[in-house]
């Protein structure tokens, strides 16, 4: 019988804080295995270890013929074959149950119908599906999760009173034939752990959810076509969650109003000076509010472990890196416009190149919401996040800043020169663009 995870003398390490030291585990196919062990004994991390969520600092693992010591990318890979139900459930509570389920199962490259089916047999259709999540019960958040673990594992539920505890669902179709019960080897046996990893079996499932593109075996993504699709899902969803929240419309946009407003007014109603000054405040409004959106962004991925979720996903971290740097730009270029009518309102600014205007501000908000991004991720993981975040990004954003105002102070008096500050904000988004994509795939599993 084939080990579908073996795991000799395994050290992890969370930080510099050993949390496995030597744990040994073998689980062959088709093995039921429970984890019991005390508080603190290494539990939730082993399992994290063999969903490729933890790296393994030495020792030997391999999972369904993975190598997890060989670096990320069987890491990755790994992910979409395995499905994890923590304590954590993964869910963004400014969606709904259903648009919580379908984003995940379609992050993991299952279709929408897989969705739908795994929904109604947890008996979460009909109005539950679109309550939001943060109206749910602590069981019914955990059932929402476990619909998205259903469709990648292949299995169906079927309610089979007294076969589990309180008539809970039973396992019944599709799940490898249950064998002989084991325990790994490490494990003390003191209080069970709730905590369960399930093999996810793409080749099994015959039906709704079929993959809709294989991952490769390194963990690697080539097809521009599957970039694009995860770009516009993780897009999909940051732009939904403010849409839901309104925290855009409600807090950061008044803010950079006030901020505009108090500008105007410390220059004690100075129309010359205001005009002169107008293309500076307008982008010091916008880069302050650009920072409070980089916030909001992360921290949605903070709550109930929902960036682990984005992790377990498999998604290649290029088109998460895309997918939230698209749902700022949308969002700042909206902010724009609405600071643009102000300021022409307030400042009694003549736009003479509109052209050079509408370049700008799209070419700069690509790199401030690249830099945003990429920076975000860097902070999302320390402790003093908030305000270390303004600290790190605005020395990075001050070329962009300067270029773009300079460009503007051009396009607003018909002087010369806009369209040569103009490309030195193109060369620094092409940076900031090029180097969040070679780095954030690291800074998110450090994260």
């Amino acid at each position: 019988m084939a080990d579908a995870i073996r795991l000799r003398s395994v050290v992890a390490l969370s930080g510099r804080f050993p949390v496995l030291a030597g744990a040994d585990l073998t689980v062959s196919d088709g093995q039921v295995v429970l984890l019991r062990g005390a508080n603190g004994a290494g539990k939730t991390s082993l399992l994290r270890v063999c969903a490729g969520l933890l790296g393994v600092t030495s020792g030997e693992a391999s999972v369904l013929g993975h190598d997890l010591t060989a670096g990320t990318g069987p890491r990755r890979a790994i992910r979409r074959l395995v499905g994890l139900l923590g304590h954590d459930t993964f869910l963004y509570d400014d969606l709904t149950v259903r648009e919580n389920v379908r984003f995940s199962v379609r992050a993991a490259g299952h279709s929408v119908r897989a969705a739908d089916a795994a929904l109604d047999e947890l008996g979460l259709g009909g109005r539950l599906a679109d309550l939001t999540a943060a109206k749910l019960s602590a069981g019914q958040r955990r059932r929402a999760a476990l619909a998205v673990v259903v469709p990648g594992c292949g299995c169906s539920t079927s309610p089979t009173p007294g076969s589990t505890p309180r008539g809970a669902p039973s396992w019944t179709a599709s799940w490898p034939r249950p064998r002989r019960p084991g325990r790994p080897s490490s494990s003390p046996r003191t209080s069970g752990a709730r905590s369960r990893t399930w093999r996810r079996g793409p080749s099994r499932w015959e039906g709704a959810g079929r993959r809709t593109s294989p991952a490769p075996p390194d963990g690697s993504r080539c097809s521009l076509a599957e970039l694009w699709r995860e770009t516009v899902l993780v897009a999909g969803k940051d732009l939904r969650i403010e849409l839901r929240s309104r925290v855009g419309a409600q807090q950061v946009a008044p803010f950079a109003l006030v901020v505009l407003v108090l500008f105007g007014l410390a220059f004690d109603a100075n129309q010359t000076l205001l005009r002169q000054a107008a293309p500076g405040l307008f982008w010091v409004a916008v880069t302050f509010a650009g920072v409070l959106a980089v916030q909001r962004a992360f921290g949605v991925e903070a709550a109930d472990g929902a960036r682990d979720g984005l992790r377990l996903s498999g998604m290649d971290p290029a088109g998460i890196f895309l997918g939230k740097a698209a749902a700022l730009i949308v969002q700042l270029l909206v902010l724009q416009v609405v600071l643009a009518v102000v300021m022409a309102v307030l400042f009694t600014s003549q736009l003479h190149d509109p052209a050079v205007l509408v370049v700008t501000a799209l070419v700069a908000t690509i790199g401030l919401a690249a830099a945003g991004t990429l920076y975000g991720i860097v902070a999302a993981s320390l402790r003093v996040r908030e305000t270390l975040l303004p600290l790190l990004l605005l020395p990075v954003l001050a070329p962009v800043l300067l270029a773009a105002t300079r460009a503007w102070s051009d396009a607003l008096t018909n002087a010369p020169g806009a369209w040569g500050w103009m490309r030195v904000i193109g060369v620094f988004a092409v940076v900031y663009v090029a180097a969040g994509v070679l780095a954030f795939g690291s800074l998110l599993e450090d994260a």
